[in-house]
């Protein structure tokens, strides 16, 4: 990757979220119940071959939130939100598709539709977070278990990591 499409990776994912959090938190701190949802990744939890920039971004978005909900205290919530795949064609508006064959998105598409939540799965679970002050939620199921292989077996979590990104490299779904 370009170290031009690294920066506009951070520049939308990371700095656009901090740039809107920035701008939303006077006319939050007006009210009397107020809440923040960032969404990072489970590529902000564990980072895998082919997708420093982004994992980058997410990771940061981790860490700005964390940080945002310790100065914020009680009067604005944050919610930080971790799905893994989720069925969108967000290959389709990435870096990718300038650089990504037709053939290599359409695999890529293909397999989110496979192994993804649904776009409102996902939104029932960030309603639920904001109902319930939830500050960390993990939302796919693999997301669960890849986050605690990780915290646990950081070296199993590595290989099976590694094994995947081989399968998705033979499957024509990412270049290596």
């Amino acid at each position: 990757m370009s170290m031009e499409d690294f920066e506009n990776v951070i520049n939308t994912n990371l700095l656009g979220t901090v740039r809107m959090t920035k701008a939303l938190i006077p006319l939050l701190s007006k009210r009397k119940e107020a809440s923040i949802v960032n969404i990072s990744s489970a590529a902000g939890l564990i980072g895998a071959p082919g997708m420093a920039a982004y994992a980058t971004s997410k990771f940061g978005i981790i860490g700005f939130s964390d940080a945002l909900r310790a100065e914020l205290g009680k009067r604005i919530h944050v919610s930080m939100i971790c799905p893994m795949f989720v069925k969108t064609n967000i290959a389709n508006h990435s870096v990718l598709s300038s650089v990504a064959s037709e053939k290599i998105l359409k695999s890529m598409n293909s397999f989110l539709t496979k192994v993804g939540s649904t776009p409102d799965y996902v939104a029932d679970k960030i309603i639920q977070a904001i109902k319930h002050r939830k500050e960390f939620v993990l939302i796919n199921p693999e997301t669960h278990v890849m986050y605690h292989l990780n915290r646990f077996f950081p070296q199993l979590s590595r290989l099976l990591i590694k094994k995947v990104y081989g399968q998705l490299i033979q499957r024509g779904i990412v270049n290596q």
